[in-house]
């Protein structure tokens, strides 16, 4: 590695940091050990009378533990930093370029520690001390408060329990009106709060006054649960118990529940990452869509995007010809863009569709015009299907048991079909984007659309169940993976208000899915901060 490829540059970014354009020597800014030096110097201490500079400057050999420092300011780190780029790769080191046979151009690789040549670790003014530690590293994790559940004073409580102990605590006691919003109902930020561990069992498992006068004397006088009601500062007395004439040892006849109170903690951070990247695409002129290279567009671009959606057919470096949208995926936005290019609009778009399953087969039913639907199936070894011929467009993909087709430009029929089946998943899309798609059947589960949408941080969005059972609703991530789940348990019939919560996650597209007796519909929102 370290071949010299050209250059590179992001433009703007939260988590990369500056490397040079040539190798350039680090030193370490900072004292840095880790819990083997810990063990060591707490050993070599206590060996050695308390002799810091003993057990800090000599080696281990001696009875000391300076080499097990792994950075003092001034220390040199092995090697130099810079950005590296490998050419030539034959594979990809990501799972999903894998699987669609993506080979990346380059590799990009480099590592970096906070200091002067990555430019991190400066706080947010560079060359001022905001810390006021006497250095500019000044990246600070800061703790106002600890997540607590609040409770309900109608049991007892006067204040919250550190951490999410809603589990614990009786029908009733918990304040569901607390969070719901950056932390899940019950559950916020607070500084005065009970302190409650499974150690405590004798006290309720609350910290007691009882809990710490035994742990400190080991008197079972103490082993009694003092835990139904706060301690009362002013109860506090002081027993000369050894006749000395000086009374020393506390005494509280009532004991009581013990409120701490956290105080706001700053702590330096010191980081060092290594990075790994690679770019699968570095050049793509003109994003229309005009995959086979004749300079028009026609219905063989759509079957050849189609296929790569489908997975019958991948475009390779073309993928990026065919992100019309530019969004950074090839999908059905990207078909409809392209048909819409080539046959123009065909009247009032729509803003939901539903799709009826039959005996024959699926139909659609819409409100406007819809620009193409994609659809997938699970079914058995007997299943057949025939897709409608009344379409721009339309392909199907079977691999085992599952088969997904796009039909681009439907009407009314999208297939007829032999054999059970059920459908996991149905998408419709118009040139705005992704629409509302519901799925009628006997079982079928209806989701509404999201509101606000684009949305930061929280969407809401109505559920319709029609029949009482296990209802699961998910989020998904564009690589098919879950990154929430809002519900995931019993349902009455009914129609209910869901609110989706992303504070966590980046902006991006996101895939609501909710499922019911074997039917999944879906709704496509995007996240902006």
């Amino acid at each position: 590695v370290g071949e010299t490829a050209g250059s590179w540059s992001i433009s703007g970014s939260s988590f990369f940091s500056f490397f040079p354009a040539t190798p350039t020597p680090v030193t370490s800014e900072f004292q840095l050990y880790g819990a083997e030096f810990l063990g060591c110097y707490g050993a070599c201490l206590a060996a050695n009378a308390g002799d810091h500079a003993f057990c800090g400057g000599m080696p281990v050999a001696m009875g000391g533990c300076a080499d097990l420092v792994h950075g003092y300011p001034g220390m040199p780190h092995p090697g130099t930093t810079a950005g590296y780029m490998l050419d030539g790769v034959t594979t990809s080191f990501a799972p999903s370029n894998q699987a669609y046979g993506i080979v990346p151009d380059l590799h990009i690789e480099w590592h970096y520690i906070d200091g002067p040549v990555a430019e991190t670790g400066l706080g947010d003014i560079v060359g001022e001390d905001e810390d006021g530690d006497g250095t500019d590293y000044d990246n600070i994790l800061g703790y106002p408060s600890l997540l607590s559940t609040f409770t309900n004073p109608a049991c007892g409580f006067n204040y919250p329990i550190i951490g999410d102990v809603t589990a614990l605590l009786p029908e009733g006691c918990v304040d569901y009106s607390a969070g719901g919003v950056d932390s899940d109902p019950g559950t916020d930020q607070a500084n005065t709060a009970y302190l409650m561990d499974a150690s405590l069992a004798p006290w309720g498992n609350f910290l007691t006054w009882n809990a710490v006068m035994y742990a400190q004397t080991g008197s079972t006088d103490f082993l009694v649960d003092d835990s139904g009601a706060d301690l009362d500062p002013e109860s506090i007395t002081y027993l000369d118990l050894d006749a000395d004439g000086v009374a020393e040892t506390p005494y509280s006849q009532n004991g009581g529940r013990l409120v701490m109170n956290f105080e706001p903690t700053c702590i330096p951070v010191v980081s060092s990452i290594s990075v790994m990247g690679e770019l699968t695409q570095l050049s793509c002129d003109n994003q229309n869509g005009d995959v086979d290279g004749t300079g028009s567009l026609d219905v063989l671009d759509v079957v050849a995007i189609v296929g790569h959606v489908l997975g019958t057919s991948i475009l390779g470096d073309a993928a990026c010809i065919a992100d019309v949208n530019v969004d950074g995926n090839v999908d059905v936005l990207d078909v409809v863009a392209v048909v819409q290019t080539i046959l123009g609009g065909r009247g009032q778009e729509a803003t939901s569709a539903s799709f009826t399953k039959n005996d024959e087969g699926m139909v659609m039913s819409s409100d406007g015009v819809v620009g193409a639907v994609q659809i997938t199936l699970s079914h058995g070894s007997d299943f057949s299907i025939e897709l409608t011929k009344d379409a721009f467009v339309a392909e199907s993909h079977t691999e085992g048991n599952t088969t997904t087709l796009i039909v681009v430009n439907p009407n009314e029929e999208i297939f007829s079909a032999a054999g059970d089946y059920n459908v996991e998943e149905v998408i419709a899309a118009t040139s705005e984007g992704y629409i509302t798609a519901n799925l009628v059947t006997p079982n079928a589960i209806a989701i509404g659309d999201a509101y606000p949408n684009p949305f930061n941080p929280s969407t809401s969005f109505d559920i319709n169940v029609g029949t009482a059972g296990e209802v699961s609703v998910l989020v998904y991530n564009l690589n098919g993976q879950v990154v929430d789940m809002i519900h995931d348990g019993p349902m009455d019939a009914g129609v209910y208000n869901m609110t989706w919560n992303a504070s966590d996650l980046s902006s991006g597209m996101y895939i609501v899915k909710a499922n019911n007796a074997d039917v999944t519909v879906s709704q496509k929102v995007m996240l902006i901060k």
